[in-house]
C-alpha cells in the first residue's frame, strides 16, 4: 500500500505541475495575442498619424501652391505696369 500511495502522490505532484504548465502555455498564448493586438494598434496608430501628417504637408503644399501663382501674376502685372511707365517717361 505504500508503493501505491507514494505512487499516488507523486502522480498528484505530476498532475498538478501539468496542469500549472497549462495554465502557463494558456498565458502565454494569451499574452502574446494582446502583445500582438497592442503591436496592430499601435501600428495603424502610427499609420494614421502618418497619413494625417501626409494629408496636413499636401494641403499646405497646395496652398504654397497657390500663393506662388498670385504671385506671379502678381510680378507680371507689376511688370507690364513698370513697361508702360518706362515707355511714358521716355515718349
Amino acid at each position: 500500500m505504500l508503493y501505491v500511495g507514494s505512487w499516488s502522490a507523486e502522480f498528484c505532484t505530476f498532475v498538478q505541475s501539468h496542469y500549472y504548465y497549462e495554465i502557463y502555455i494558456a498565458h502565454k498564448f494569451k499574452l502574446a495575442r494582446v502583445r500582438g493586438a497592442c503591436n496592430r494598434i499601435l501600428f495603424l496608430s502610427q499609420f494614421c498619424m502618418y497619413h494625417q501628417y501626409m494629408m496636413l504637408l499636401c494641403l499646405q503644399l497646395d496652398e504654397v501652391k497657390a500663393r506662388e501663382r498670385s504671385l506671379r501674376v502678381r510680378v507680371k502685372s507689376l511688370t507690364n505696369e513698370l513697361a508702360q511707365f518706362r515707355r511714358s517717361v521716355s515718349a
